[in-house]
């Protein structure tokens, strides 16, 4: 990282809260190389940044480039590897380019576990990915916003159907959700069940949570207090939660209960000055502001809460539902999210669900794929040994019960292989779409339609405090310094979660970098992806390709 004016295709600043990044009106023109077409690139929406080279090679030209970058990254991925051979915890990598699955780099190392005995990682082991769970959330709720209210009743014919999930939201849903929709358009504060009152109160005890909007949530601009923040007081800096999370490991967390302890949690003193400022000039507001931003896991527990209660559904069906719907690969809860929450009546995590013999056989000679969704059960005890076990030191996080408290903000589990496809899926291929005008699959409409959940999640950024850091939407942007100045930042787009499980895209090259270290010691950026990026540079400066 490091600080940098400008990114590849942007010749203005960074956005801060409220603005935008603009695209220049750079011409990029076909020549020896071997580029798609002569004349100006088709003029992107705004926040998506121009292609690099790499994008509009074709024929032999593109083959040479992906041979040229497969040696390189087998260079520096060998060095990288290396470092994690000899430990037990696992390691996998995997670099992908274009919208296609081209693999340019992949590699695993290490172990599942530190079990003696433990079976090594390898490229299509399950992990836990943490917090780059919220992308996926996030992704969500953006199709649920485009597809609007009509899509709620696809849900109905749903096993996981319940009113208790659908309950209490209003009675009439507004035709069209968007970004800027309040809590209170879509839930019924009034209801002495709603789980969202009284999560962001001012020092005068007035209730701002129904004015908290989707963008806010999304964004961590919500002025909501995060559940694992540290208390600045108290034994051992514990919050109440906190303690009450690490004194119980067998406790199994639902939703309700965390958000319950939200309403006892020391509140952050500059979000209490804001309101109380707010409430002494005696206007109405009709939106909650929009706070600097600040990284809660609460905001994805009130986002993944919020799509139960319209849809009737939970958490995990509804991942599988929209992701589904999308093309997408599908997304699985891991084992103590999952029964987390309970349909109907009360559920324990000691047993999971009974299966027949043939279910059992099919998930013994079947092994998850990128069709878990045909695995019959997915919290089978048979599945637990194929996933690689994520350390905080040397505590072991796996399959803990109390770790159901990542849910929304961080319960799902995959592999490298569909974890690129969902980047490709989401970014890489519609954004291929509209740079090479693909006129052949889809209207000129129908391309920026596609880019649209893109656009809303590029639409404001926030910075994080970390130095070219920055996050919009779900989404995480990090600008990758050269090791030339003359070039510009290398502009990644993605998330990352805890034990340094990672999935980002260079939009603009069109490479995808997923993985995971499944541990908290170490930086996935510093030890891993920030080599891989000076490696595909040089391979770019050999191609005459400018960055």
């Amino acid at each position: 990282m490091g600080a940098t004016q400008s990114t590849e295709g942007s010749n203005s600043t960074l956005a801060y809260p409220g603005q935008t990044l603009q695209n220049d009106e750079r011409k990029t023109h076909s020549n020896s190389h071997g580029l798609a077409a002569a004349g100006e690139t088709p003029a992107l929406p705004r926040n998506i940044p121009s292609p690099l080279g790499s994008v509009l090679l074709t024929g032999d030209r593109r083959k040479s480039l992906i041979d040229a970058l497969q040696a390189e990254l087998r260079r520096a991925g060998q060095s990288i590897t290396q470092k994690y051979r000899s430990r037990r915890r696992g390691f996998v990598l995997q670099v992908t380019f274009g919208d296609d699955d081209v693999v340019l780099y992949e590699a695993a190392a290490g172990t599942l576990s530190d079990a003696p005995a433990s079976p090594p990682m390898k490229i299509d082991s399950l992990f836990e990915i943490a917090s780059c769970t919220k992308l996926i959330v996030a992704a969500c709720l953006l199709h649920l916003i485009h597809q609007g209210r009509e899509s709620v009743p696809e849900y109905s014919g749903s096993t996981a159907a319940s009113d208790s999930f659908r309950l209490p939201v209003r009675r009439e849903l507004p035709s069209k959700m968007s970004l800027q929709s309040r809590l209170c358009d879509l839930v019924d504060f009034s209801s002495p069940e709603c789980p969202f009152a009284r999560l962001l109160v001012s020092p005068s005890g007035k209730d701002w949570t129904p004015y908290v909007t989707l963008s806010n949530l999304l964004s961590h601009t919500s002025g909501i207090a995060d559940y694992w923040k540290p208390s600045e007081r108290g034994a051992n800096r514990q919050n109440a939660w906190l303690a009450k999370f690490i004194a119980d490991p067998n406790r199994v967390w639902k939703a309700d209960e965390i958000l319950k302890h939200i309403r006892d949690l020391p509140r952050d003193p500059r979000v209490s000055e804001t309101l109380r400022r707010l409430e002494q000039e005696q206007k109405t507001w009709v939106h909650a502001p929009s706070f600097r931003y600040n990284y809660s896991d609460t905001n994805y527990v009130v986002i993944a809460r919020l799509m139960e209660m319209l849809t009737g559904c939970a958490l995990e069906e509804i991942i599988q539902f929209h992701t589904q719907r999308l093309a997408l690969p599908s997304m699985i809860m891991s084992y103590s999210a999952l029964v987390s929450q309970p349909r109907g009546s009360e559920a324990t995590v000691a047993k999971a669900p009974e299966q027949s013999e043939e279910a059992k056989r099919m998930a013994v000679t079947h092994p998850p794929t990128s069709s878990w969704a045909r695995v019959p059960s997915m919290t089978s005890p048979l599945l637990l040994p194929l996933c690689a076990h994520r350390y905080e030191g040397s505590e072991d996080l796996f399959n803990v019960p109390r770790q159901s408290a990542d849910w929304g903000g961080g319960g799902l589990i995959s592999n490298v292989t569909d974890m690129a496809k969902m980047m490709r899926a989401i970014f890489v291929k519609p954004y291929y779409d509209a740079v090479l005008s693909r006129p052949s699959t889809h209207s000129r409409l129908n391309f920026f339609e596609s880019l649209q959940p893109v656009l809303e999640l590029l639409e404001r950024i926030e910075p994080t405090g970390d130095e070219d850091v920055y996050y919009a939407h779900g989404l995480f942007i990090i600008d990758a310094d050269s090791d030339d100045d003359n070039e510009k930042s290398a502009r990644l787009f993605g998330h990352e979660g805890h034990g340094n499980s990672f999935m980002y895209t260079w939009l603009a090259a069109g490479i995808t970098f997923v993985g995971s270290t499944n541990t908290t010691s170490g930086n996935w950026f510093e030890d891993v992806v920030y080599d891989l990026t000076l490696a595909i540079r040089r391979v770019f400066r050999r191609f005459g390709i400018r960055m």
